[in-house]
C-alpha cells in the first residue's frame, strides 16, 4: 500500500452512545422479474466524530444504503425491514413531514454528481441559504450573506463565489457548495455518496480533505461511499466493506489494509497500485451477482478463489473477531473444511 494509507493514524477516542445505529437494514427494489435486494442486512453504528468508508464495487448496494439513512428510497425501492437511529430517533419511522426537519439539522447528504444537485438558473448562495429558510431560520439580507461567506471559507471557497451560477463554477468549486449546504446546519451525521466522481485525482483529495475537516470541525459522525480504496484510506477511521448488498468486512483502517480477511477485501486492495514494491495488479474475477437471484450460500463464492463446498450452501454469518472486526466468511469461523 502506499506510505499515506500505511501511516494512517489511529481514530480518535470517541465517548457515549453511538449518534447513528442501523439495525438489520433490508432495501428491497421491485421489478417484473422479482425483487432485488438491493442492501440486505445490513447492521453498524457511528459513534460522534467517527468517519466510515463504506467500500464496494458498483451495485454493491452502497448508494441505496446511503439513501436508506435520509430516508430517501423511492418507489420500486422500499425499506422492507430494519431500523436507522440517529440520535436515538427511527427516520425509518417518522412521517414525510418529521423525516425534511431532520435533514440538514440532524442528518444530511453531499451527493454525488455536483453539477446534477444544484440548481443551474439561481445564484449559489441562494441555494445555501435556501435550507435554512426550509427550516424556519430568519435572517436580514446582511445576515445572510455573512452566513454563506462564513460557510464558503469553512469549505475553502472564496466568498465572492457565492454570487455565481453553477455553471461558472470549477467541479471542485461546486463540490464544495454542496458540502457547505450540507454542514450549514450542523448536523451529527454527513454522509457523502461518491463526492470525487468526474474530479481529476488533485481535485479528488482537496475534496476530501475539506470534507474531513469539516467533519472534525462540527463534530460529527461521517460516511464516504465510494469504490476507490486509497482514496477512502485518506478519510476513513474505520472501512466495511460491501458486496452483494451485504457488509463483508468491517474494520480499522490500518488492520483491513494490512490484514484484510475476507477474499474479496483482499482481491480489492490486489487491484490498487502500490507504490512501495512492484507487483502484478490482480483484477477480480467474473461479474457482481444478480441481486434478484443471488447465488445460494455465500453471495461471492462464484468469484472467490478460495471457494470450498460449505460455501455454496451455507450463508456465512457476520463474526465479530475483534473490537472493530467483523468478518462474514466461513474461512474464520474456527471450523475444519
Amino acid at each position: 500500500m502506499t506510505t499515506r494509507t500505511e501511516q494512517h493514524s489511529s481514530p480518535p477516542a470517541s465517548a457515549g452512545a453511538a449518534v447513528l445505529e442501523v439495525e438489520d437494514l433490508r432495501v428491497h427494489y421491485f421489478t417484473r422479474r422479482g425483487a432485488a435486494r438491493a442492501v440486505d442486512g445490513v447492521s453498524f453504528s457511528l459513534k460522534p466524530g467517527e468517519r466510515l468508508a463504506l467500500v464496494g464495487e458498483s451495485g454493491s448496494g452502497k448508494t441505496t444504503t446511503g439513501l436508506a439513512l435520509i430516508g430517501q428510497i423511492k418507489p420500486p425501492g422500499k425499506v422492507v425491514s430494519g431500523r436507522v437511529l440517529i440520535e436515538g430517533e427511527d427516520i425509518l419511522a417518522m412521517s414525510d413531514e418529521e423525516r425534511r426537519t431532520r435533514l440538514l439539522s440532524t442528518v444530511a447528504m453531499v451527493p454525488q454528481g455536483a453539477m446534477n444537485s444544484l440548481n443551474p438558473v439561481i445564484r449559489v448562495r441562494d441555494q445555501v441559504l435556501d435550507g435554512l429558510k426550509d427550516h424556519g431560520e430568519k435572517f436580514s439580507r446582511e445576515e445572510g450573506a455573512a452566513r454563506v461567506s462564513d460557510l464558503f471559507r469553512q469549505v475553502g471557497l472564496p466568498p465572492a463565489a457565492a454570487s455565481a451560477y453553477p455553471h461558472e463554477l470549477s467541479g471542485g468549486m461546486k463540490q464544495r457548495v454542496t458540502i457547505a449546504i450540507a454542514i450549514s446546519m450542523n448536523p451529527s451525521v454527513i454522509i457523502a455518496d461518491e463526492p470525487t466522481s468526474a474530479l481529476d485525482v488533485v481535485v479528488q483529495r482537496q475534496v476530501v480533505t475539506t470534507l474531513k475537516a469539516v467533519q472534525e470541525r462540527i463534530g460529527a459522525a461521517a460516511i464516504l461511499i465510494g469504490h476507490d480504496m486509497g482514496l477512502m484510506a485518506q478519510f476513513a477511521d474505520r472501512v466495511a466493506i460491501m458486496y452483494g448488498g451485504r457488509l463483508v468486512e468491517v474494520g480499522l483502517v490500518r488492520d483491513i489494509f494490512h490484514e484484510p480477511l475476507h477474499p474479496y477485501t483482499r482481491l480489492l486492495i490486489s487491484s490498487l497500485p502500490n507504490t512501495l514494491k512492484k507487483r502484478r495488479l490482480e483484477a477480480i474475477p467474473g461479474l457482481p451477482p444478480s441481486l434478484i437471484n443471488p447465488p445460494p450460500g455465500c453471495v461471492f463464492h462464484p468469484r472467490c478463489p478460495r471457494v470450498f463446498d460449505r460455501c455454496r450452501g451455507e450463508e456465512p454469518a457476520s463474526l465479530s473477531l475483534a473490537r472493530d472486526r467483523r468478518v462474514a466468511c466461513h474461512l474464520h469461523d474456527g471450523t475444519q473444511h
